[in-house]
């Protein structure tokens, strides 16, 4: 008995732990094989002497996936492209079985086909096929189809006839991807081909755009009827509608960008071109729509081998956001073996040529919601969304997959061959060096060919919100690899939520079954959007649900990814058994409103059901308006290149202007202003007329780089004089042109330099900040430097300059001088004592504190702990600091402003990121290594940052002892440089972000993230205000960095933002659509200014361009 009641036990348990490891190895995709879909597809790829990579750079492109109903029985069936095999259809029999019809359905091809396109071309009813083709001598010959669909036939197969030329649709130049929409509101779909080529140069080279050939110009072409034909024939409008832009374009999509109801379209374009995106301008009559190429307006930067894109709204704001893959991989061997030396000037002269900056990741490029043009409407944000490095990817797909009510992002990835191996490179340059060109030719063909392919896992991205991404490939679905390319998603088995579809180069292709429906939990809504005759599926409407005030927004176009077209029904997923209301923007204008729609169905909408409506416009009323009047004048940057002195910089610390100091000197109402010079550039007094407006009134020194100013009485004479500092990273260290200077206030003689008054200190100045510390009744001075010029990170010296009669002595502080790289500083009482203490922040420094005892500072150790309570290391790369009583409590809390999380190196409390601060060869100068953490082999190690190429130019030593890539790949930081002491030898950065530092009292603080809105970009200069006269603190700010190294990218992402407080150290994040502060470029620094009627105006400085002036809008009610 007990035996029995034992086996019982036991077979119960094991049943238990059986049924907890099958629960928990469910992932939310299965691959579901063969033997029971049927569908045995393969793009096989085939080398040979006209088709390889040496040749044919192409050959592993791959092919799409394409989704139609082709039998009418609203089972979704697939279709996939080939290149050197035929292209195949297979039919949906339900239960994810197909049926592979494609010799009975007439659509074999023999053609290098390469995108695909569903659309109902003839407004019969019926799906028809289009597809695009290349190869590898297209010259004219290389000529699109088209498979109009005749129904099915007695044996319930559909057939097709190919009839490109009858349509005009037989384009014959090498092209990628159609997309059909209507570009001219005529209501037909128009068609805009993407085309690629061969060219005889490099097409990574940055030659003027004008020697691009023809044939890499897309093509647009208008949808026409014609008495001739029973069907439209399609006119060729590109030079007059689009324009000659060029490009080796591999994806397209399109979208209303602007909120106009007019479609536009971005092509992404490989190697060199950029990507282009078009405004439809069109006022709707068919003779006159056109587009206005606008991607160097609207996007600050892009991606530099643009592969695949999909646009949607990624974060829930109804606006279309983008997503385009490049080849950065995220495994660190591979990113060691990939990249080479970073070519400052080759960027700079891609800029000169009229290019827009492009670097090697993906981008995620946010839209700012600007309706208007000329403003730069979206800022990349892959970096902080952890989606910038997918490796060689090819097709972005944005959907929401696991039905949580947010699109997530799956990426396909793998390239036929590792041709991007650097030693491989190097190798076949040195193997193959003589010889005839036909046995060079033959010998690097053989050489390519024993390269392994790049096979890797596809990758998913959950979408956690608040543009957080997390990689759950291994748990979403099983690890395997592959070369995959398109792909496109659809509910093949009408469970309701999406499956994915993918195309694979020497392999099956994959069908993902998706077991969200499978929960408890699962809820979506589908439509089925039924729009006029002439445009089957609506494409251009945009459809808009709302949950609890939250809405989602999706953007009608089938056309998506990379080569592909998906399911053209719209899918929700949602989380309540009701939806709010829902709302349908037709291509017509027409609009569709529902209310209570119950989730868990697919509905179809009518286009003949909705409704005309008028367009409502928005109260365009925004809290502040640009005064372009008020000053005239537009800093100029010199000429120069801080990497060629130092190759392993993150950025160059010689543009950092133009600074501003303001104040009333005259006793005229209305503020004067210095504006700061560059090298070679005198800095500027300028003075207010009787109109209002600046004029110059006084030029001063030309041989310094002016970085810091401020108005100062420094000789007690009740006059202003003026303190301008010397900085930069252009000259010698020690060199005359560093030393800071005074300039004596003359009345109408004006301002002129004095002798002897301040001591011969020749720091790189960064900060000057003037209070009468000892209360002795004159103006002392704090003079912060931030580096020592040419050895960064080198500890430059700062200085505290006592006043004695006018005349400024150095007064000695215990570990002030070498407190580190000092970027700013300010005065403030923060215990209340009575005596204003002196807070220091700087690159790669902790946040410090020098207690004023009296009028003696000596260091504070303060503690500074996080919003948990837990004490922190405060190391960052501080910017910028700005004072005020932010929750209201009587004291003094701070803003520190940041890089931002926006970045490549994301430091942590367990895992900081380290700069090596030593001459390690000796050559007299500082080798700024930088290290941070990456996952090696399951844990993570210290590991360089920079290529061997860049590491090798500042260290010629190291070069014999790691003489490939891959010996370079596997050193850690510590053997690289023989570090056994690491905190002797490195300076450290703990925290990215910027923050709002709390004062808690007695020397305790609380340091608090930023909105996330704030980390974008670096910030460098706030400006603290009761902006809305609530009696609490508003800051402005603003930052950027143009000039950053270009392996992975300058930081343009911030345009400005207005944060309103409200007393409690909380704010809210008002961006530049909604409060008018625009700020899209590199601005360094915010100060407010009077005008002549006493009105507060704010300045906005930019380097290498013109400053922004702001001013309250009174009709905002703020003023």
């Amino acid at each position: 008995m007990r035996i029995g009641i034992q086996i019982i036990i036991f077979c119960i348990v094991f049943a238990l732990t059986c049924s907890c490891k099958d629960k928990k190895e469910t992932k939310l995709f299965e691959y579901i094989g063969v033997g029971h879909t049927h569908i045995d597809f393969e793009n096989t790829i085939s080398i040979n002497e006209k088709i390889n990579v040496i040749d044919f750079q192409y050959c592993y492109n791959g092919g799409g996936v394409g989704i139609g109903d082709f039998n009418g029985d609203e089972l979704p069936d697939i279709i996939f492209t080939g290149n050197q095999v035929s292209s195949k259809i297979y039919l949906n029999q339900g239960g994810l079985r197909f049926r592979d019809i494609t010799k009975e359905s007439k659509f074999n091809t023999k053609d290098w086909v390469t995108g695909v396109s569903i659309v109902d071309i003839n407004a019969d009813g019926l799906d028809d096929i289009y597809l695009n083709v290349g190869g590898a001598d297209c010259n004219g010959n290389c000529r699109n189809l088209l498979f109009i669909n005749q129904g099915i036939n007695k044996k319930g197969i559909p057939e097709f006839i190919e009839q490109a030329k009858e349509y005009n649709l037989d384009d014959s130049e090498y092209s990628q991807q159609t997309v059909f929409f209507d570009y001219d509101l005529d209501g037909d779909l128009d068609a805009y081909i993407v085309r690629n080529g061969n060219v005889r140069f490099d097409k990574n080279s940055p030659i003027p755009k004008r020697y691009f050939p023809k044939h890499l110009n897309d093509v647009l072409l208008r949808n026409d009827t014609s008495d001739k034909y029973p069907h439209p024939v399609f006119t060729d409008v590109t030079e007059e509608a689009k324009g000659s832009q060029k490009g080796f374009g591999l994806g397209v999509g399109i979208n209303d960008f602007n909120n106009d109801g007019r479609v536009d379209v971005y092509v992404s374009n490989d190697f060199i071109t950029n990507d282009l995106l078009y405004l439809n301008v069109g006022s709707g009559d068919s003779t006159s729509s056109k587009f206005k190429e606008s991607s160097s307006t609207m996007l600050a930067h892009e991606t530099y081998n643009a592969m695949g894109v999909d646009i949607a709204d990624i974060n829930n704001d109804t606006y279309p956001d983008i997503m385009v893959l490049d080849m950065l991989p995220s495994n660190y061997k591979r990113l060691k073996t990939m990249i080479g030396a970073m070519n400052y000037d080759k960027y700079m002269l891609a800029l000169k040529n009229g290019y827009t900056p492009q670097y090697m990741r993906n981008t995620l490029q946010l839209n700012n919601g600007f309706e208007d043009f000329g403003k730069v409407n979206f800022t990349d944000v892959a970096f902080m969304a952890n989606v910038s490095r997918t490796d060689w990817s090819w097709a972005p797909l944005l959907a929401d997959f696991d039905a949580d009510g947010d699109k997530d992002v799956f990426v396909t990835n793998g390239y036929g061959l590792d041709i991007t191996n650097l030693d491989f490179i190097n190798y076949t340059k040195q193997s193959n060096a003589f010889g005839t060109v036909e046995s060079r030719d033959k010998k690097i063909k053989e050489l390519v060919s024993r390269q392994r392919a790049v096979k890797l896992q596809n990758i998913f991205f959950e979408n956690s919100e608040n543009l957080n991404f997390e990689d759950v490939s291994l748990l979403w679905s099983d690890e395997k690899v592959s070369l995959s390319n398109g792909a496109a998603f659809s509910d093949l088995d009408l469970d309701g939520d999406l499956d994915l579809i993918i195309n694979n180069i020497n392999e099956k292709a994959f069908i993902l079954k998706n077991n969200a429906s499978s929960k408890k939990s699962f809820r979506y809504l589908k439509i089925r959007l039924n729009g006029s005759s002439q445009n089957k599926h609506a494409i251009g409407a945009k459809v808009t649900i709302w949950n609890q005030g939250k809405p989602q927004t999706h953007f009608q176009s089938v056309v998506r990814g990379y080569l592909s077209s998906v399911d053209p029904i719209v899918f929700f997923g949602v989380k309540n058994k009701k939806i709010d209301s829902l709302e349908v923007k037709w291509p017509t204008g027409a609009v569709t409103r529902l209310k209570n729609i119950a989730s868990n169905q697919t509905m179809t909408l009518e286009i003949t059901k909705a409704k005309k409506e008028k367009t409502h416009h928005l109260d365009n009323n925004k809290l502040f308006t640009l005064n372009s009047d008020i000053l005239s004048f537009t800093h100029r940057e010199n000429v120069s290149n801080d990497y060629l002195s130092q190759q392993l910089l993150l950025t160059q610390h010689s543009k950092q202007g133009p600074c501003f100091a303001s104040a009333n000197i005259n006793g005229i109402r209305g503020d004067e202003l210095f504006i700061g010079g560059s090298k070679g550039i005198p800095g500027t007094l300028w003075a207010l007329n009787e109109q209002n407006r600046y004029v110059q009134v006084q030029k001063l020194d030309s041989i310094y780089e002016d970085m810091a100013a401020i108005f100062i009485d420094y000789d007690s004479d009740e006059d202003l004089d003026l303190y301008v500092a010397s900085g930069g990273n252009e000259f010698n260290k020690g060199a005359p042109e560093y030393a800071d200077r005074l300039y004596e206030n003359l009345g109408d003689n004006g301002f002129a330099l004095t002798t002897h008054t301040l001591p011969a200190n020749r720091s790189a100045t960064s900060c000057v900040k003037p209070f009468d510390y000892d209360k002795d009744g004159d103006v002392d001075i704090f003079v912060g430097a931030n580096i020592v010029p040419g050895n960064y990170p080198e500890t430059p010296c700062n200085y505290l300059l006592s006043n004695e009669n006018g005349f400024f002595t150095e007064t000695a502080v215990k570990s002030l001088a070498n407190s580190g790289m000092v970027k700013d500083a300010v005065w403030a009482d923060i215990d209340n004592d009575g005596w204003s203490d002196l807070v220091l922040v700087g690159d790669w420094m902790s946040i410090l504190v020098f207690k004023n005892h009296s009028g003696t500072l000596r260091k504070w150790d303060v503690q500074i702990k996080n919003e948990n309570g837990e004490t922190i290391v405060s190391n960052g790369w501080w910017r910028s600091i700005a004072q005020g009583d932010f929750d209201n409590d009587g004291d003094l809390d701070f803003l520190i402003a940041n890089q931002g999380s926006n970045n490549f190196i994301d430091p942590t409390q367990k895992h900081p990121a380290y700069i090596y601060n030593q001459d390690y060869d000796g050559n007299g100068s500082i080798d700024p290594l930088i290290a941070v953490y990456y996952t090696t082999k399951d844990e993570k190690k210290l590991m360089p940052l920079h290529s061997r190429d860049d590491v090798m130019k500042q260290l010629v030593s190291l070069k014999g002892k790691y003489q490939t890539y891959e010996q370079f790949a596997e050193v850690d930081f510590r053997t690289l440089l023989n570090i056994d002491h690491i905190d002797e030898v490195t300076l450290k950065a703990h925290i990215s972000e910027s923050s709002y530092l709390e004062n808690l009292g007695q020397g305790s603080f609380k340091l608090i993230p930023l909105p996330k809105a704030c980390q974008v970009g670096p910030i460098n200069s706030f400006l603290v205000k009761d902006l809305n006269n609530d009696k609490n603190l508003d800051v402005l700010l603003a930052g950027n960095d143009f000039y950053a190294e270009t392996h992975f990218g300058g930081y343009d992402g911030l345009t400005g933002i207005f944060l309103e407080g409200f007393g409690s150290g909380k704010f809210k994040v008002l961006p530049s659509k909604e409060s008018g502060f625009y700020l899209p470029g590199h601005t360094s620094q915010l100060i407010e200014i009077k005008d002549r009627q006493d009105r507060s105006l704010f300045l906005a400085g930019q380097n290498n361009k013109e400053p922004k002036i702001f001013e309250l809008n009174k009709k905002s009610g703020n003023e």
